[in-house]
């Protein structure tokens, strides 16, 4: 996906996670997150397909599932976190685009065909109207087996249908899901936490 496609897609995610959910994410800082590894070298570098960089998703997601509560009432560390999320909603939405998910490579005879999607799934990030919620299954542990048969079950279910309203439904859904799971994820670890220490 090109950068403004990434920014449209934070917008949407953005507006559904504040629905959804109590906690407010940083609006600048989450957008910004979702379009760093466009542009900070050492995100670029990555590799933005499913093969290489799912692990590295997932070791992210699971980290941010064990963030303190109190980061949320800190600016600047609730500042960071809502960049960090953004980076984690950045690689999904790539997974699930069709050139990444078909390993459309740069460096090969595809780059153009790639090219031309990302451009067309822009034209039609600008003019969608509306993105339904998907019924994804809830995430029952944040591990990483489990996160790893999570997204691939969506990845699957994502592959039977080949349009660029597809790709933004998916991408924006799955992030949407990811983002509640890992606040979900933190209130309850803190609540057993507390009652463990009981």
């Amino acid at each position: 996906m090109i950068i403004n496609t990434h920014k449209i897609l934070s917008t949407i995610i953005y507006d559904k996670v504040q629905e959804n959910s109590n906690f407010k994410l940083e609006y600048n800082y989450f957008i910004w997150g979702n379009i760093q590894p466009d542009i900070v070298p050492g995100l670029v570098l990555k590799s933005h397909y499913k093969d290489e960089s799912l692990d590295f998703v997932i070791d992210e997601i699971v980290a941010l599932g064990k963030t303190s509560p109190s980061v949320f009432y800190n600016k600047q560390t609730r500042n960071k976190f809502s960049k960090d999320i953004g980076i984690v909603c950045h690689f999904l939405c790539d997974f699930f685009c069709f050139p990444h998910y078909n390993r459309w490579h740069y460096n090969s005879s595809m780059m153009l065909p790639h090219i031309k999607y990302e451009k067309n799934l822009n034209h039609s990030a600008e003019n969608i109207l509306t993105i339904p919620t998907l019924s994804l299954q809830p995430v029952s542990y944040l591990e990483n087996d489990t996160l790893k048969s999570f997204i691939e079950a969506v990845l699957w279910e994502y592959s039977l249908n080949e349009d660029y309203r597809n790709d933004l439904i998916y991408a924006s859904n799955i992030c949407t899901k990811t983002i509640e799971t890992i606040i979900d994820f933190i209130f309850d670890f803190d609540t057993n936490k507390a009652q463990t220490l009981q």
